[in-house]
C-alpha cells in the first residue's frame, strides 16, 4: 500500500503561494501596484526558502538508515 500523505515540502510550497497572494492583495489595498512578474518572483523565493528549511521525512529516514548501516 502506498503512502498518500502530503510531504511537508509540498505543503510549504502551497503555503508560499498563498502567502504571496496575501502579500500582493494587502499591497494593493495600500495603493502599491505589484506587477505579476514581481509576484511570481516573490513566490519563487518564498518557495525556495521553505523548501530549503523543511526536512523531507523520507530523506530523514534514509539518512538515518545509512548511519545505522554504513557501507
Amino acid at each position: 500500500m502506498t503512502n498518500t500523505a502530503i510531504s511537508p515540502k509540498v505543503s510549504g510550497a502551497a503555503l508560499a503561494g498563498a502567502l504571496t497572494a496575501l502579500i500582493v492583495w494587502i499591497s494593493s489595498l495600500n495603493g502599491l501596484d505589484v506587477p505579476g512578474e514581481a509576484a511570481v518572483a516573490v513566490t519563487t523565493l518564498i518557495t525556495f526558502v521553505v523548501g530549503y528549511f523543511v526536512k523531507d521525512p523520507a530523506r530523514i529516514d534514509r539518512d538515518t538508515l545509512n548511519e545505522d548501516y554504513p557501507r
